[in-house]
């Protein structure tokens, strides 16, 4: 098959580091220099933060955090836990630290997680693609897709969680290619055990990524070595201690209120439920009837497949390769090219589905489930707000992006065709590129004048 033709001498660590830099400069930019009260949540996220570093265990909801919508008692709490005790450091460090120096100090945080993602989605890749340039492509892509970008610098659980699943896929390939199959497994398993632990919704992908790793040892449980319980002792526990941690916070919730996290009605009182701007908005925006998807239909709702194709993936891309937050930025222009090459990837993909086999099924598998979910939810929410796009968010997509980005690479490199190769390869950095944090600069003086500090 022909291939990207590339020099015998190509260095990937060299080129690595300079998509790495490329990104650490663009997010450390954001991280610095972003004004407050723009990023996702971010006031919500820091509140939660000091919060947090009040106690060395969980503190007790307040009122302040009740004005969020946001619940402390029976909800995910690593991400909090960990950057409560780093804004403590900070504020040893330096006694007077103030707030917009303690929020430049967690968001760097973000950097750090969201550059280990990258790193580890290269060497994913590495155990995929052959080619030395389709190996760097999905790092290529992720720090050129605008909202990853954007959210590495602020204070947020989501680089943590997409930390954990980037960590969790790249043990979790190593495991199916057997690369020390044990250690692989269990380090995999940790993974995503932490990832469940800093947001809920991170739990559909533990699933499926677990349910997957069974699969592949009912398959191939004729070639696996022997469990050495002694050299993985450690590990095992550590574990056991995170699995421990998951049951006691979702199967309780489970158990008590029948979801794996609580309704504020649930916690508190029906006064303190209404500080709350979720309930605030479903006062006034919620559709009274809220009826199911065959009663939608009936009523001349849209299908599944129809908002699909009219709504979904628009939104779904606009906010992936725009910036989706407090204030907004919708490249219009572009999301049509995003949506003709997607078409053009899928239609890529099916041609050479024979193709798929040893880890690819997974990977696949995978990413289709959990964009399926993320699909279901969306819906769910729609028919709450009678199809007003409310949280209809490309981030939560973020757990498989890389996933996303790896079966690109796939598809070009299955590609046959050395000249179409290239084309296709051609079109995609220039996308990507054009899309990306460059836009900071195309306009700065223009749409993001008022969004960072001079």
């Amino acid at each position: 098959m022909d291939q990207i033709r590339v020099s015998a001498k190509i260095n990937n660590n060299t080129w690595v580091l300079v998509i790495l830099v490329f990104f650490c400069f663009a997010s450390i930019f954001v991280a610095l220099r972003l004004n407050t009260s723009i990023a996702p949540d971010e006031h919500n996220h820091f509140l939660f933060v000091k919060e947090y570093a009040t106690t060395l265990g969980k503190p007790l909801d307040s009122e302040s955090t009740l004005k969020t919508g946001w619940y402390i008692k029976d909800n995910p709490y690593l991400y909090y836990w960990i950057s409560a005790r780093a804004y403590t450091v900070m504020h040893w460090i330096k006694p007077n630290l103030t707030d917009w120096q303690a929020l430049q100090g967690l968001r760097m945080l973000s950097v750090i997680y969201s550059t280990l993602s990258m790193w580890f989605l290269f060497k994913t890749n590495k155990l995929l693609i052959e080619n030395k340039w389709l190996q760097l492509l999905p790092i290529f892509l992720l720090s050129n897709t605008l909202m990853f970008v954007f959210l590495s610098g602020a204070v947020s659980y989501d680089p943590m969680a997409i930390m954990f699943c980037f960590l969790a896929a790249y043990f979790l390939i190593r495991a199916f290619k057997l690369i020390n199959f044990w250690r692989s497994s269990i380090l995999f398993l940790l993974m995503v055990g932490l990832g469940s632990l800093v947001k809920y919704p991170i739990t559909p992908f533990a699933f499926v990524t677990v349910i997957s790793w069974l699969v592949f040892i009912s398959i191939k449980r004729a070639q696996l070595p022997k469990l050495q319980l002694k050299e993985n002792l450690i590990l095992i526990s550590l574990v056991a201690i995170v699995l421990f941690a998951n049951v006691y916070l979702y199967g309780h919730n489970l158990i008590v209120y029948r979801d794996l996290t609580p309704d504020c009605n649930e916690l508190f009182t029906k006064t303190q439920c209404e500080l709350s701007p979720f309930h605030q908005r479903a006062v006034r925006f919620a559709d009274p009837e809220s009826p199911n998807l065959y009663e939608s239909i009936k009523q001349g709702g849209p299908t599944p497949l129809e908002y699909f194709f009219d709504s979904w993936n628009y939104l779904i891309l606009k906010s992936i390769y725009g910036i989706l937050a407090h204030n907004n930025y919708a490249p219009k222009h572009i999301i049509s090219f995003f949506q003709a090459y997607y078409i053009l990837i899928i239609l890529l993909a099916a041609r050479h589905i024979k193709k798929l086999q040893n880890q690819w099924p997974y990977i696949f598998a995978i990413t289709i489930f959990y964009a399926t979910i993320v699909f279901i939810i969306n819906i769910k929410t729609e028919l709450a707000y009678d199809y007003a796009h409310f949280s209809i968010q490309g981030r939560y997509l973020f757990p498989v992006i890389g996933f996303v980005y790896l079966i690109i690479s796939w598809v070009i490199e299955n590609i046959s065709n050395s000249r179409s190769q290239l084309i296709i390869a051609f079109i995609t950095t220039t996308l990507f590129l054009y899309s990306g944090p460059i836009k900071f600069v195309l306009n700065w003086n223009g749409f993001f004048e008022q969004w960072f500090i001079p």
